[in-house]
């Protein structure tokens, strides 16, 4: 598993088009990937994990072609969405 991005200051999310109320800037986010699995196999099997409440914490799963974001941010819901970024 490798962590492309995690912890970002305002200013490099700023830079780098990051959402306004980023989980990055909290601490709470990584866009993750792992050798030799797809961006869309990484976001499955996480999404199987939650769906089996085997991570509890998680609050936010995101899918892109390069990676796959992850957070834990607070809520109830699982905030899911699909990006086109190719970076991070």
């Amino acid at each position: 598993m490798t962590v492309l991005s995690g912890y970002r200051s305002p200013a490099y999310n700023k830079k780098i088009g990051g959402a306004r109320a980023s989980q990055h800037m909290e601490g709470h986010a990584a866009d993750i990937k792992a050798k030799g699995l797809s961006a869309a196999k990484v976001h499955a099997a996480v999404l199987k994990l939650y769906n089996e409440d085997k991570l509890p914490h998680l609050g936010g799963l995101g899918s892109y072609p390069g990676f796959t974001h992850v957070d834990v941010r607070p809520g109830e819901r699982l905030a899911r969405w699909t990006g086109s970024r190719t970076d991070n």
